[in-house]
């Protein structure tokens, strides 16, 4: 996890948050911008988080990938070379980015994505809202993640190059869906509930 305040020079960072506040909607985009704002003046002590594991990662390691990095935030907390260092490894949220795939929306419907958005926290992996579009969530783990979300919202990104996701004659394969990126913000002290909830979905998967 990247400190938002800590890295704020870096191009990348002044980049990709003009962007996300440009693809955020404008139901969320105030509040992303005051989120944003406040982790860059360090008032808040904010990480980015942008998720893209192997997708043939055991999902019985997923929990231990998790835990291993929040291991990894404590012991920065307390060794890290300077003060200031360790308290920006205090977060208070996280800026959590990740992917899903939808079934192509209808011509036009770019233009208002309200309906959309709200129906995000309603349906879960393969959900069916009533009103918006189904989705997969690419990392099963997203789907118990964005039940904590303070704060979610979704934009389109182009279809990838390659087939290797899954052909669109592949039972059940993404190609024919469209893939869209997730922003959600996560509250620091939801994660330890996130990650039991994700070792409790895999026992319940596998029937324990």
């Amino acid at each position: 996890a990247v400190n938002i305040n800590t890295h704020r020079k870096a191009s990348c960072i002044q980049m990709l948050g003009d962007f996300l506040l440009f693809k955020a909607p404008n139901s969320h985009k105030k509040t992303f911008r005051k989120i944003w704002n406040q982790a860059l003046s360090g008032n808040k002590q904010v990480g980015l988080l942008i998720t893209e594991r192997l997708i043939n990662l055991p999902p019985t390691l997923v929990p231990i990938l998790h835990a291993e990095l929040q291991k990894d935030i404590s012991w920065a907390q307390k060794n890290e070379d300077t003060a200031s260092l360790k308290k920006s490894f205090k977060f208070d949220s996280f800026i959590y980015v990740t992917k899903a795939f939808y079934p192509p929306r209808n011509h036009g419907d770019d233009s208002d994505d309200e309906n959309h958005q709200q129906q995000q926290h309603k349906q879960g992996m393969l959900g069916e809202g009533k009103k918006g579009r189904g989705f997969v969530w690419f990392q099963f783990e997203d789907e118990v993640v964005s039940r904590h979300a303070t704060l979610q919202f979704s934009f389109k990104v182009p279809a990838p190059q390659t087939k290797s996701l899954a052909s669109e004659s592949s039972p059940g394969g993404l190609g024919s869906l469209e893939r869209e990126q997730i922003v959600m913000l996560i509250p620091a002290s939801k994660i330890a509930k996130i990650q039991q909830e994700m070792s409790l979905m895999l026992l319940k998967d596998n029937g324990l």
